[in-house]
C-alpha cells in the first residue's frame, strides 16, 4: 500500500516539512507575542503543547515507517510491528487525514472541471 506523501520525492518531502515548521513557528510566535501582550503569557505555554500535538504526527509517523515500526494496510489504516504475537492497529493519524483528503479534493475538483468542460461543448 502507497501512501501519497511516500510518491513524493526527496525535494519535496523537505520542501513539506520546511513549510510546515515555518508555519508551525511563525503561528506559536504570533500567539505566543498576542498573549505576552495581553498579560496572558502562560496561556503561551498551553497553546506551544496543543499545536506540538498538531505537529507531532507530521514526523511521528513517516519516521515510524522509514524505521519499520509502522505499516500501512490502507491510507487510513497503520499497524505496529509484530510484539508477542499481537497486532496493534491504529486509525489514521492527522498526517494521514491530511493527505487523504487532499487527494479526494483534487479528484473532486478535477471530476467537477471535466464536467463543466463536457457541459460547456454541449
Amino acid at each position: 500500500m502507497k501512501h501519497s506523501f511516500y510518491l513524493f520525492s526527496r525535494r519535496q518531502k523537505i520542501m513539506f516539512y520546511l513549510k510546515l515548521v515555518s508555519l508551525f513557528i511563525l503561528i506559536n510566535v504570533f500567539i505566543g507575542t498576542l498573549l505576552l501582550f495581553c498579560g496572558l503569557s502562560g496561556f503561551s505555554l498551553l497553546f506551544l503543547a496543543i499545536s506540538l500535538t498538531v505537529f507531532a504526527p507530521f514526523v511521528d509517523v513517516p519516521s515510524g515507517v522509514k524505521n519499520g515500526s509502522f505499516l500501512y494496510y490502507s491510507p487510513l489504516l497503520i499497524a505496529e510491528k509484530m510484539k508477542n504475537n499481537q497486532l496493534v492497529l491504529h486509525s489514521g493519524s492527522l498526517f494521514d487525514y491530511y493527505f487523504a483528503l487532499i487527494l479526494q479534493v483534487q479528484h473532486k475538483s478535477v471530476k467537477g472541471r471535466f464536467l463543466l468542460r463536457i457541459s460547456r461543448d454541449y
